[in-house]
């Protein structure tokens, strides 16, 4: 009979990509090369997935589903405690670097002063294609008359 790894009782929660998208599923063991979870997707064995847990990504092969649970075997080995135990809090607590996923949205301080001077360039370039236009109007109406008289001239003749 064949050995089994030593399964690690958790319930964490995780993000899940399969086939279907984004999901929320929650990891309820774990070992060394695989792991088995709850998510409300249906999941075919063969197909391959990849869970996220924190910092950690997680690229696995399904081996069995029933129910809405899974398990899933991963080539690589995974850092089982370090999966199970990584919050940024907890992070944070450690001194231990925590990897923000979401960009900062605050503003900066100049964003009024950068906001403005784009604005001020929209603006000019509004006002020099304005001025291009008027003059190139000015010389259409202005050397249009004195072409259309030699054009009459050539065209009657001598």
């Amino acid at each position: 009979m064949k050995q089994r790894e030593e399964r690690v009782p958790a319930h964490v929660p995780a993000r899940l990509r399969g086939q279907s998208g984004w999901s929320d599923a929650t990891i309820t063991n774990i070992s060394e090369h695989g792991l088995c979870f709850v998510s409300n997707g249906r999941y075919e064995c063969g197909h391959y997935l990849e869970l996220r847990r924190g910092s950690h990504v997680i690229i696995a092969r399904i081996v069995w589903s029933a129910d809405g649970r899974c398990g899933a075997q991963t080539q690589d080995t995974l850092p089982v405690f370090d999966i199970i135990n990584d919050w940024p809090a907890a992070r944070r607590k450690f001194g231990l670097a925590v990897v923000e996923r979401r960009r900062d949205r605050t503003r900066t301080p100049d964003w009024q002063r950068q906001l403005g001077q784009r604005l001020q360039f929209a603006s000019l370039g509004l006002v020099g294609l304005f001025v291009a236009v008027g003059i190139g109007q000015s010389v259409y109406s202005t050397l249009s008359t004195p072409f259309r008289a030699v054009e009459a001239a050539l065209v009657s003749g001598p």
